[in-house]
């Protein structure tokens, strides 16, 4: 026959539903951190998204700081005719165009429930949104230098007594 330990028995009885309590309180609090990370998460994508319209925004206002100044200098040179001042302009309002639509979907995205995007594809998006300014960016660098060297060659020609009419 057996000899059972009526104290030991309730005392590992005891110790079982106190280790199930702390067990379920592990799980709960293990949850609670689940959700408290998910939440940050989010808030961490919500403040870069937000870095990254603040970004584009300033990087289309200086773009269209650039091409104003640009423009204003280059229509005070007496070496660029009216139709390639034309151009010129023409030019560069294609580009503040682009701008201007790529603000205008900068605003649409960070706009709440936009196509029900969370902040992970916003950010994608947004991205996609600075790669097309920089695109513009370039663009705009081009045709500036090209204008620019123009110019020194133009110059260049009347200095040396050239003709600079093409």
């Amino acid at each position: 026959m057996a000899v059972v330990d009526v104290k030991a028995g309730t005392q590992l009885a005891q110790q079982l539903k106190e280790v199930h309590k702390q067990t379920k309180s592990a799980e709960e609090s293990l949850n609670l951190i689940k959700e408290q990370k998910s939440r940050l998460e989010k808030i961490s994508d919500g403040v870069q998204s937000l870095k990254l319209v603040s970004s584009l925004i300033n990087k289309n206002i200086q773009l269209a700081t650039r091409i104003q100044s640009d423009s204003d200098r280059l229509s005070r040179s007496k070496f660029l005719k009216d139709n390639e001042l034309r151009t010129i302009k023409h030019n560069y309002i294609n580009i503040l165009a682009v701008l201007s639509e790529n603000l205008d979907f900068v605003n649409k995205i960070t706009q709440s429930g936009f196509f029900n995007a969370d902040d992970g594809t916003r950010i994608t998006l947004l991205e996609k949104q600075k790669e097309k300014l920089n695109d513009q960016k370039a663009l705009f660098n081009v045709l500036s230098t090209q204008y620019d060297q123009a110019i020194e060659y133009r110059e260049f020609q009347e200095k040396w007594g050239g003709k600079w009419d093409f």
